[in-house]
């Protein structure tokens, strides 16, 4: 009888020693590091398929939107390779706004979402960091449109270019994309602001590509969020 206690110790003692070990070689070993290591390598490099030449990349929530030159003054964006594979879809074409020639001169960004691309092109400034204007682009029949989100004058700060005193910020309002004007430098005035809105804020028609200008009616500003664009 102590002969079979002892053996049943001595099984239970091997087995708790070889969990543990099993368990520490799986989940925490050096070969599942490289495994997923190796995972990622993969999907990374797949996902940056033919971004060398890029002018950017759009966020869509997986590997990007890809902007490239067609041509001199042109763009296309198509989505990228994904993991999965499947290749790309061309999404949308045409030219940049015509201070973006050549392309060097602007900056391109933005993301994919629930109303489509938005790119945002910035043209470069000429003597600091602040771009010399802002657009916002946006597709109809797959051509880009393009609406300036700093309309109005400019203004100096210490003799320096500062950009305008407001800027145009698209929205989500509900169900449409909105442009809602915000001051982007102290102003000593908010009735400026007021006839600024009134003057250049706007809601896109997606039927036609074009935005209708003025009062916004049937727009709750409370409810407007600001999609996330790295704007300046």
């Amino acid at each position: 009888m102590a002969r079979l206690l002892g053996l049943v110790v001595l099984v239970l003692f091997v087995l708790g020693a070889g969990g543990t070990c099993l368990s520490s070689s799986l989940f925490s070993g050096p070969g599942m590091t490289r495994s997923m290591a190796e995972t990622e390598e993969v999907e990374v490099r797949e996902c940056s398929l033919g971004r060398a030449s890029v002018l950017a990349v759009l966020d869509d929530g997986g590997c990007g939107h890809l902007l490239t030159e067609r041509g001199p003054g042109d763009v296309i964006l198509e989505s990228s390779v994904t993991a999965h594979g499947g290749g790309t879809k061309r999404v949308g074409e045409g030219p940049v706004p015509e201070f973006c020639f050549p392309l060097s001169r602007c900056e391109f960004g933005g993301i994919v979402g629930s109303f489509g691309p938005l790119l945002v092109v910035q043209q470069r400034g000429l003597h600091s960091e602040i771009p010399q204007d802002v657009w916002l682009g946006t597709l109809h029949d797959g051509i880009w449109r393009y609406v300036s989100l700093w309309p109005g004058e400019r203004v100096l700060s210490e003799g320096t270019p500062a950009g305008p005193l407001f800027a145009l910020v698209p929205h989500r309002c509900g169900e449409h994309l909105t442009l809602l004007a915000q001051p982007r430098l102290p102003i000593p005035d908010l009735e400026v602001l007021s006839e600024y809105s009134r003057a250049h804020e706007g809601v896109l028609d997606v039927r036609t590509g074009l935005w209708k200008r003025g009062p916004l009616a049937g727009i709750r500003r409370a409810a407007c969020e600001p999609f996330a664009l790295d704007l300046p």
